[in-house]
Order: C-alpha cells, then sequence, then structure tokens
C-alpha cells in the first residue's frame, strides 16, 4: 500500500511539473516585440531602433503631366544590420496586442548605395487626376506572408509563412501598423511607431555567441 502511495505521489508530481513547466511565458510589456524559443520556452524582446521615413514619388501615367503618380515611403533605419542575428529562418515573434492581424514583417530593399543603411518600404500611395479633385487610394503594403496564431492566453506569434532569406527585417508592432497612415511625416518619431528588427545570417557560423538564437 506504501510503495501505491508514494507511485501516486511521484506520478502526481510528474504530471504537475510537466504542466507548470509546458505553460507558455507571457510577454512582459504590451507593445514589444519577442523572439520566442521553444527549446527552453523562453522570450528574449528584439531590438527597437529609431528610424525616419523616405518617400520616393514617381509617375506611371504621363499624359498633359501626370495623370497617375505614386508615392513609395519607407522606413529608413541606420546602421547595415541589426544587433540581433538569428540563424533560424522560421522566427517564432510573439506580442501582445487587441488587432494582432495588422502586424507586419518586411524585408530590407537596401540598395547598393544605401550600404549602411536599411531600407523597408512599408506604405504606398497611387493619386490619379481628376476631372474636379485627385483621387488618392493606397496604404500599408501586405509586406512577408506570415501566420498568426493565439500564443497562450493574451498574446499572439506570428511566423513566416515560408523560410526567410539571409539578410534584415523588421517588424511593425500592430500599434504602429494600425497608424501607419500618419506616418508620411519625415519627423515622425512617437511612442507609438515602434519598429523592432532582426537580421538572418547566411551560416550559422556567422553570427556572434552573444546574439545568436
Amino acid at each position: 500500500m506504501r510503495n501505491l502511495t508514494l507511485l501516486f505521489v511521484f506520478l502526481y508530481g510528474s504530471c504537475m511539473a510537466q504542466s507548470v513547466g509546458g505553460k507558455l511565458p507571457v510577454p512582459d510589456s504590451k507593445g514589444v516585440v519577442y523572439l520566442f524559443d521553444p527549446s527552453n520556452q523562453t522570450l528574449k524582446p528584439l531590438p527597437e531602433e529609431r528610424w525616419s521615413t523616405k518617400t520616393r514619388s514617381y509617375c506611371v501615367d504621363r499624359g498633359f503631366g501626370c495623370n497617375i503618380g505614386k508615392n513609395d515611403i519607407s522606413l529608413d533605419i541606420s546602421g547595415d544590420r541589426s544587433p540581433l542575428r538569428i540563424a533560424n529562418n522560421k522566427p517564432e515573434l510573439v506580442f501582445i496586442s487587441e488587432s494582432p492581424e495588422s502586424a507586419r514583417l518586411f524585408a530590407s530593399t537596401r540598395e547598393e548605395k544605401d550600404k549602411k543603411r536599411r531600407i523597408f518600404l512599408f506604405l504606398r500611395m497611387t493619386m490619379k487626376r481628376g476631372a474636379w479633385a485627385p483621387s488618392i487610394s493606397g496604404g500599408l503594403i501586405p509586406g512577408i506572408p506570415v501566420v498568426i496564431t493565439q500564443f497562450g492566453d493574451h498574446s499572439f506569434k506570428l511566423v513566416p509563412e515560408s523560410p526567410l532569406n539571409p539578410g534584415e527585417y523588421a517588424v511593425l508592432a500592430p500599434v504602429l501598423a494600425v497608424l501607419a497612415p500618419g506616418l508620411a511625416s519625415e519627423t515622425a518619431q512617437s511612442k507609438n511607431h515602434r519598429i523592432f528588427t532582426f537580421g538572418v545570417d547566411a551560416d550559422p557560423r556567422t553570427t556572434s555567441p552573444e546574439t545568436r538564437q
């Protein structure tokens, strides 16, 4: 009987340990994006970086002047690399939001001449000439296709649909995505406009031990 009691206590304790150990971690802050490591069930905040906007205007239909014009607005971040380097090309990113579907993941579109900066196209506006007034359409571009699922009770997980190519990436926190139309200002830099970055390296051996995930 004593052996059966000890066996029950052991099994009960094991089940409880697995239940506690298997509980998903909870993000510390709303509006922050975290990298989830499923191997040890931990969350690490992505580095938040300061940014400005860069606008490129061009005409796609010339008539008497320009019948259709476009504005491409990009996030401009100084430095050629994010401080966080990862070897996993399908990172799991976790955040808290009331509008998780508005989160976006973008890849750098940096040109050769912009080696010391990272450029992320995120907003495209089209203006068509009208009889009385121009019509304006467009908005936040979709970015990289991702899958967003529930993560725990109050947070969500974003994972790219396909493995990411080596390069630089930026995550627009949901609060930023909701307010995106107001980001056209070159000086926009408020607490609601938050950008988090990471980089995927081609060879895991190029990542430094202190930042490798």
